[in-house]
């Protein structure tokens, strides 16, 4: 199992795969069909003109809806798009659309030189 960072700035953890855009982890996705995810730390804005977060969850929904993945957490400071990919996956679980989603992260993650923490509690 591995665990994938996806943002266009900040820091990558510590045992983490790091993609810049949305685009580069479809690509990796694509090419790896059986992957298995532990965590899969999400930033919503990834640059502009190019896939944002929540597009790339509605094309996870679409493209690999068998993925597996224990926990989604995000960490953006973009507090509607944190609600939009918070409430579109767990959604998408509850309704079996994304059967193999174990668990999406209510906290809103700190990324600072590469150290991630869980921040607060999203209020929905």
């Amino acid at each position: 199992m591995v665990n994938v960072f996806v943002d266009d700035l900040r820091k990558c953890p510590e045992n983490y795969l790091l993609f810049r855009t949305a685009e580069e982890f479809i690509e990796y996705l694509t090419n790896r069909p059986d992957i298995k995810i532990n965590v899969l730390s999400l930033d919503h804005d990834l640059g502009l003109e190019i896939m944002d977060g929540y597009e790339l969850v509605k094309n996870i929904y679409y493209q690999f809806p068998d993925l597996s993945i224990q926990e989604v957490r995000l960490h953006t400071d973009n507090f509607i798009g944190f609600g939009n990919i918070y409430h579109y996956l767990v959604n998408a679980i509850k309704n079996q659309a994304l059967p193999n989603i174990e668990h999406v992260s209510p906290y809103v993650y700190d990324v600072i030189d590469g150290n991630i923490s869980r921040g607060y509690k999203f209020k929905e």
